[in-house]
């Protein structure tokens, strides 16, 4: 399981409710292109989620942090490196 959190210029957004069009898209994008890079990373029902925070002061800037339980970010880091925070290029 993934949970995906965005943090905008300080604000907990979630992309479903923002007017703004352009916005909106970006980081709906930028959520599926987390979870296609985080795919292969397999949490049992039983342990809490790997958590993404993805923040930034705008869209064009942003950047992801890594959350969870131990169990699961050393499978990350087994499977996909020492990647417990990244950037993001701009999406669009």
């Amino acid at each position: 399981m993934l949970e995906i959190q965005f943090e905008i210029g300080g604000r907990k957004l979630d992309p479903c409710f923002i007017g703004d069009g352009i916005e909106k898209v970006t980081l709906l994008h930028v959520a599926r292109l987390i979870r296609e890079k985080f795919s292969i990373i397999r949490v049992t029902d039983r342990q809490d989620p790997l958590k993404v925070l993805i923040k930034g002061e705008d869209v064009e800037h942003l950047h992801y942090e890594l959350d969870g339980p131990q169990v699961v970010l050393d499978q990350v880091r087994d499977k996909l490196g020492n990647i417990q925070r990244g950037e993001i290029p701009a999406a669009i």
